[in-house]
């Protein structure tokens, strides 16, 4: 398997590129780029098959019904509800940096560091917190709202 560069590497790389030689940086990097129509769900099944981890044991970990998580990951379903997303990405064992990026590619306010709901989540994927429930009881123990699960999420 291809090492994949992180997007700041794949930055650099740009930031060195002339016009006329976007065709063979298109070429040399292509398995660095997303070609479908769907980045995110491109992005979180490459995630899952490196990690190596069922969508389903997801979705169990993260308690969000298999066929809801299903779609939201293939974005069948789509939720502007940024904790619905972050369970999954907990569950899924994303380190901060993965979760920012699905964030973004979702169109969801990345993790920021200034807020302190944020930088306690932060401090859960720094320290591989991966279980909801230890998520939630450090977010609860320094006053602050769980992980909200999904419910009957219609957004």
């Amino acid at each position: 398997m291809k090492t994949m560069k992180t997007t700041d590497e794949l930055t650099k790389i740009l930031k060195k590129i002339k016009p006329d030689d976007i065709p063979a940086m298109l070429e040399k990097y292509e398995s660095m780029f997303f070609y479908g129509e769907n980045p995110f769900a491109d992005y979180m099944r490459g995630l899952l098959a490196e990690k190596n981890i069922r969508r389903q044991d997801v979705f169990l970990a993260a308690d969000i019904p298999e066929g809801y998580g299903y779609k939201l990951l293939t974005c069948e379903k789509r939720t502007r509800r940024r904790d619905v997303m972050l369970r999954i990405f907990f569950a899924a064992g994303l380190t901060t940096e993965e979760m920012q990026r699905g964030l973004k590619l979702l169109g969801l306010s990345p993790l920021y560091p200034r807020i302190p709901r944020d930088a306690v989540l932060m401090v859960a994927a720094y320290n591989e917190m991966h279980d909801i429930e230890k998520v939630n009881a450090l977010l609860i123990g320094n006053g602050f709202a769980p992980l909200e699960s999904c419910g009957a999420d219609k957004s």
